[in-house]
């Protein structure tokens, strides 16, 4: 597993992506399958992250179906 770092939020935490050996982005799979939110602020012209949002979710879960704030 790899770690491609971006910036720091404004609690100094480091934003990344987490790639596997076989390339494959783990953050954009979290958001393909529902299982978390990301932040257009901090991804500014992702373009693969504003696709994910609208795929289906796999039979059987739900994924993150409400924003709280």
């Amino acid at each position: 597993m790899t770690l491609q770092t971006h910036c720091k939020d404004k609690y100094e935490r480091i934003l990344a992506d987490v790639l596997l050996p076989d390339g494959t982005n783990v953050n954009h799979e979290l958001v393909r399958e529902g299982g978390c939110w990301w932040y257009r602020k901090y991804a500014r012209g992702d373009r693969m992250l504003e696709g994910l949002e609208n795929v289906p979710v796999p039979d059987g879960f739900d994924g993150l179906v409400e924003v709280r704030w």
